[in-house]
């Protein structure tokens, strides 16, 4: 999940985007909105960004992140430095870089 958000209503929790994309094939489908996980239907589908959640998700995806770069430098510390393993470096620090634009 990149964007958690609770259905006030429901007090479910979804990705935004997928939420959003099921309110409106409820919509072009003629019904009420409802929650995908209990059936129940919408008065106001209002949202709510699940601000708990989304800070779980960041702190997981910083320690995966600080992991995986401990994992790249013991790698590159061994005594005898394999071409292998320096692009798994390479490809790992790339992958990071692409997926948190942050961790640049």
């Amino acid at each position: 999940m990149k964007e958690p958000v609770v259905v006030l209503e429901s007090s479910q929790t979804y990705e935004k985007k997928a939420i959003e994309y099921w309110f409106e094939r409820c919509s072009e489908d003629g019904r009420d909105p409802t929650c995908p996980v209990t059936g129940q239907v919408l008065k106001m589908p209002e949202l709510k960004p699940n601000v708990e959640l989304a800070g779980a998700i960041e702190e997981w995806i910083n320690r995966n992140v600080d992991v995986q770069v401990d994992t790249a430098v013991e790698c590159l510390r061994e005594q005898t430095l394999r071409v292998d393993c320096v692009e798994k470096v390479l490809d790992c620090i790339f992958r990071i870089s692409e997926e948190q634009p942050s961790n640049k």
